[in-house]
């Protein structure tokens, strides 16, 4: 409870993100050769281009 209230004292902020982001609704199709069109719901709180960033670092890897 002193750790708490020493943090709430100095204006320290809790920052928290997930682990891993549920992806649902996924789908995804080629509009041509080098386009892809991908569709998916994220809960709230959660970034696209988080998704995307990780995915295109997959493929790069």
């Amino acid at each position: 409870m002193q750790l708490a209230t020493g943090l709430e004292q100095r204006d320290i902020k809790a920052q928290r993100r997930a682990l891993r982001l549920p992806i649902e609704a996924l789908s995804w199709e080629w509009s041509d050769d080098q386009t892809l069109v991908l569709n998916f719901t994220l809960t709230t709180g959660s970034f696209a281009t988080s998704v995307l960033a990780s995915l295109v670092q997959q493929l790069a890897s």
